[in-house]
């Protein structure tokens, strides 16, 4: 998951490099930062369906409520 790591219990991923708590559809927003500038297209898709495919992750902002 590049440099991800995922919280079951909240149901989130937070960016190693970054600290910053990414919702599943944002991960490819994200990645396109300063600090992930060396991700490829390819890597960032493929990390976004990965992460994607987590049981019970938190998808987009307006899910958050449910924490």
């Amino acid at each position: 998951m590049h440099s991800f790591i995922y919280l079951p219990k909240y149901r989130i991923i937070v960016c190693k490099e970054c600290k910053f708590r990414v919702v599943a559809n944002g991960v490819d927003g994200h990645l396109l930062g300063k600090k992930h500038k060396d991700v490829s297209k390819e890597e960032r898709k493929r990390i976004a369906v990965e992460i994607a495919q987590i049981p019970g992750i938190i998808k987009s902002e307006g899910e958050l409520d449910q924490l």
